[in-house]
């Protein structure tokens, strides 16, 4: 098998998690959840950190405070995502995994896939698992005809 790849959307309620590993060239994600925080450490960081199946990478969506509303809507929080991006990086970093964070915001890349015929291993499984399956294609720098789902039937 070729390269394999976790995307992460973290969140301080839900962790959406995708799994992806490339051949022939193709790239394919064979499942994408949401976790709760405790469930993603655990189960994810607690297999990456006893090196059970490591992946090459770990794509994770990245937490921006800026200025305004949003500071203000922060203040007294514990930032819960920005742990679990601390925690993933610092675990990768341990294990000699690739750590890759992108911008958050992944509606142009799931608009693009959309329009692509990009058939969503999340489907049903929450918001935040449709946004770990992006998260890799955005941090990866994707093509849609190097994604298995979009290239079928096509030259």
């Amino acid at each position: 098998m070729g390269k394999r790849v976790i995307g992460v959307d973290p969140g301080s309620v839900h962790v959406g998690v995708s799994f992806w590993y490339e051949l022939h060239g193709l790239w394919a994600c064979e499942n994408a959840v949401e976790l709760t925080p405790d469930e993603y450490i655990d189960d994810i960081m607690g297999d990456l950190m006893h090196n059970e199946n490591a992946p090459d990478a770990v794509v994770i969506e990245g937490f921006w405070l800026k200025p305004g509303k949003a500071a203000l809507q922060q203040a007294g929080s514990e930032m819960g995502t920005v742990e679990l991006i601390g925690l993933t990086k610092g675990i990768c970093r341990y294990q000699n995994v690739q750590f890759i964070k992108v911008a958050n915001g992944q509606d142009p890349i799931i608009t693009r896939l959309d329009a692509a015929g990009y058939e969503w291993a999340s489907r049903g499984h929450g918001g935040h698992a449709k946004d770990a399956e992006a998260v890799v294609v955005r941090g990866l720098g994707l093509k849609v005809r190097e994604i298995e789902s979009c290239s079928r039937g096509r030259n």
